[in-house]
């Protein structure tokens, strides 16, 4: 059953519909809540769905479950998963002045390209 489960969502994964992946990986999880692989292909999709402080949850979950089994290749994998994870803290946003420069300066690229002169 997690078998295809993992199967359906990677093509689903592949094909850039993880909202419709992350169902049928929460049915198998809710099937087979030990399956590290089942995790790890949810954090992939919720990923891919913009859901990142969920997505980072789940692999350190997924790295927990791993260490317990002592799967060292799914340890390797999602440790490597998480390394390159990076997720924005509300220190990184950006504020109103650095907005306000950014959107300007795609707005003169624009008019550049011939639309409209802006300013």
């Amino acid at each position: 059953m997690s078998e295809q489960i993992l199967r359906i969502s990677r093509i689903l994964i592949q094909k850039k519909k993880g909202f419709d992946a992350v169902r049928y990986l929460y049915y198998g999880i809710t099937q087979d809540p030990t399956n590290v692989e089942l995790y790890l292909e949810l954090g992939n999709a919720l990923k891919q769905s913009l859901e990142y402080k969920i997505a980072l949850k789940i692999y350190k979950k997924a790295l927990q479950l791993a260490q317990m089994q002592e799967n060292s290749d799914l340890i390797q994998k999602i440790s490597n998963k998480l390394e390159n994870f990076y997720l924005l803290s509300p220190e990184d946003v950006l504020e109103g002045p650095q907005i306000g420069f950014f959107i300007r300066s795609i707005m003169k690229m624009v008019s550049q390209l011939g639309k409209k002169d802006w300013f």
